[in-house]
């Protein structure tokens, strides 16, 4: 009895030598990623310049330059006002190093994704393989580590990798984060690159993990954000003109809003509310300060990462345990000095105005109207993709913290090589997901 082959027809029958080592570097920085999110800081920068190298020695950067898409421009507006906002920050020369990161990153994913769109879906095969084979490793050991309260760094990790890592409570946290954000894309481009009946079997062996690491991990907002990328699965495969509704009313919503919301939500004491954890009860408080500083500078906003510089007490904050299980609040009680409002949205208004909402608006509005024109058998999982993203950022880290900022800069690339990879009829008749 002969067993199916386990490749599709979209793989190319033979690679450049150079293509295998890039694409063994990406899924380096995939699976990397999920052992600590701080490689994130730098893996994707590492893998945009050998694709770049790549594109340039073949002499198709030219095409990629040009190769235009329906966010570059609101982005590419949001990136140079984050670069202007200089001229307004407190302490332009405390901000002017990430200011110059950002930016440069910025440019780089846009460039990265236009050279993926510029190429072939047998170009992006093994990139795509990479990516799926990835995320399954660095699942299976995020499981192991969140089952094990991170024993299994002690027993897998070799001592000098641990020294580098420096993997603690709050990196085994922060590594959780990509899982929900990088499986859209690696079950897309695995049911691109690989034949039935293997394509469900290893689909199966990804969603199972994915679901065990996260649901065994301590990061909230990584449970919320899996839970909310399934629910617009569900709704997709049923009708993604739905999906593509709620995405963008949802999106709307948010931006509009997150300022009022924030402080109507202090206003309703929803702080000391008993089914919210004690993190959740703990934002209520930052957001609502952030909130009402942001109605200070409404329209250009206070300036890039200006919070991490000044670093604003949070009333009620550290008062707020001791309030809540009535004991007396202690005399010398240290404040809390909030670097950044846990929240993109209000980060957003906080820190360049209406001005800096109105970008970011259109940014996920074209981004959106991007996912909405592929293929039906692309677009639940895409979708998915941006609903996690959507609440990702919603009750997390600060923009700026680099691996963060890397890692929604990884995302976009594996969403653009699942996007390349399943391009082409094959990929669309093992994809039946049109409602």
């Amino acid at each position: 009895m002969n067993c199916a082959p386990l490749r599709s027809a979209v793989f190319p029958a033979n690679s450049p030598k150079w293509d295998i080592v890039v694409a063994s570097v990406f899924l380096i920085a995939t699976t990397a990623g999920l052992i600590s999110a701080k490689t994130m800081a730098f893996s994707g920068a590492i893998f945009i310049a050998l694709l770049t190298i790549t594109y340039a020695v073949r002499g198709n950067l030219s095409i990629a330059l040009f190769k235009q898409s329906s966010a570059t421009l609101p982005v590419t507006g949001f990136l140079l006002l984050t670069a202007a906002s200089i001229f307004w920050v407190p302490d332009p020369m405390a901000v002017l190093p990430s200011i110059m990161s950002v930016t440069c990153l910025g440019f780089s994913v846009l460039l990265a994704i236009r050279m993926l769109a510029a190429g072939t879906p047998s170009d992006a095969a093994r990139l795509a393989e990479s990516l799926w084979i990835g995320l399954l490793i660095g699942l299976v050991y995020l499981l192991l580590r969140n089952a094990t309260q991170g024993a299994a760094d002690r027993l897998f990790l070799p001592n000098i990798a641990s020294t580098v890592l420096t993997i603690g409570a709050g990196e085994i946290t922060r590594s959780t984060a990509p899982a929900s954000l990088l499986i859209g894309p690696a079950l897309l481009a695995l049911a691109a690159g690989i034949n039935a009946p293997w394509r469900g079997i290893f689909s199966a062996m990804i969603v199972i993990a994915a679901i065990l690491a996260v649901a065994v991990s301590p990061h909230e907002t990584s449970k919320l954000a899996l839970v909310a990328g399934a629910v617009v699965f569900a709704i997709a495969y049923v009708s993604d003109r739905w999906a593509y509704r709620l995405l963008q009313v949802g999106w709307v919503s948010i931006c509009l809003l997150i300022v009022p919301l924030a402080i109507f939500a202090k206003s309703q004491d929803l702080q000391n509310a008993k089914w919210l954890q004690r993190t959740a009860q703990q934002r209520i408080l930052i957001w609502n300060e952030f909130a009402q500083k942001t109605l200070d500078a409404p329209l250009l906003g206070h300036g890039f990462d200006v919070a991490a510089v000044t670093k604003p007490i949070i009333p009620g904050f550290a008062e707020l345990p001791y309030l809540q299980s009535g004991k007396k609040v202690p005399a010398k009680l240290v404040p809390y000095l909030a670097i950044h409002p846990h929240n993109v949205y209000l980060q957003v208004w906080f820190e360049f105005g209406a001005v800096g909402a109105a970008l970011m608006l259109a940014a996920g509005l074209a981004t959106l109207a991007g996912l909405a024109r592929l293929s039906p058998h692309q677009r639940p999982l895409l979708y998915a993709t941006a609903g996690a993203a959507a609440v990702m950022i919603f009750s997390s880290y600060g923009l700026w913290q680099i691996w963060f900022v890397g890692m929604l800069a990884f995302s976009a690339i594996a969403c653009a090589i699942a996007i390349k990879v399943s391009s082409t009829p094959i990929a669309a008749e093992a994809n039946p997901t049109e409602a």
